[in-house]
């Protein structure tokens, strides 16, 4: 029986990262699933709860002791790559961790944002444990650098619903073109007056 966790997924960030964190933690909170596939998907949390330490630790905890709780209730972890978290021994223990507490690197969701993965590049964004024994064993990550905000913001999305890219992709496009076609009616309407 799967355990229930309070979070589909923990941000992992260096201090230098914080505002996209922050970024990306409230893209996370406020998505809301369409329809189709929350009825497709019965199992799909109609609200997606990420934790991210800025707002959630109780006052009175510790922080080492909130972020340890945290970790293991959450479900997934995504670790925001740059070659400054690449440097951070917070990033490295928390994926260490996360890891100890029995997840596998398909828990792992690394969100690159700069750098290159490449151990010996002074440019590396993955800290070394989301190195495996060899290249083929690296954990593989959504790209911004790559695929652009959006389309890594939906990998990731897949990747914590436990969903096919192309069935959110294709749902978010669809949506992404309404919203662009009520805009452009509302500036044709109000042009005319």
């Amino acid at each position: 029986m799967d355990k229930d966790y309070t979070y589909s997924a923990f941000i992992s960030y260096s201090h230098e990262e914080e505002k996209l964190a922050k970024a990306l933690w409230k893209k996370l909170e406020r998505y809301r699933l369409p329809a189709v596939l929350q009825k497709q998907y019965e199992e799909i949390p109609e609200k997606i709860h990420v934790f991210l330490d800025q707002g959630d630790i109780v006052p009175g905890d510790t922080v080492e002791n909130a972020l340890s709780r945290e970790l293991a209730d959450s479900k997934k972890l995504i670790v925001i790559c740059s070659p400054n978290s690449a440097k951070s021994p917070y990033v490295e223990l928390e994926v260490k961790n996360f890891l100890l507490l029995g997840h596998s690197y398909n828990d792992i969701i690394p969100y690159i944002i700069e750098g290159e993965i490449d151990r010996e590049s002074p440019n590396n964004c993955y800290v070394p444990s989301l190195f495996g024994d060899s290249d083929k064993d690296t954990v593989n990550g959504v790209s911004v650098i790559r695929d652009g905000k959006w389309k890594a913001f939906v990998g990731v999305l897949a990747n914590l619903l436990d969903v096919k890219f192309d069935e959110i992709y294709k749902r978010e496009k669809v949506r992404k073109n309404r919203i662009t076609a009520v805009w452009s009616a509302i500036g044709t309407l109000t042009a005319c007056f």
